[in-house]
């Protein structure tokens, strides 16, 4: 929601490596978010089971599917424009 919130009209303007960046730049804040800035009792535990690679890679997932989404919606978004 943020990600679309803050980013949404500039993404309409730009290319998918910006959005890629944005995206990435929006999954990097949420793991700063999750692991710093968020007390122990309400941290979502992912670190129990997963090593630090593998938690890479779900915030790397998350990343590609905030891009992936907002690329697809911009693509639909400008086929019903014409």
């Amino acid at each position: 929601m943020l990600f679309e919130r803050f980013m949404g009209d500039r993404l309409d303007r730009i290319g998918p490596a910006p959005t890629l960046a944005a995206a990435t730049a929006t999954s990097a804040l949420a793991c700063f978010t999750d692991y710093q800035l968020t007390p122990q009792r309400l941290k979502p535990g992912y670190e129990k089971r997963l090593s630090k690679p593998a938690l890479a890679v779900v915030y790397g997932a998350f990343a590609a599917g905030l891009a992936v989404g907002a690329l697809l919606t911009r693509a639909r978004d400008s086929g019903r424009r014409t």
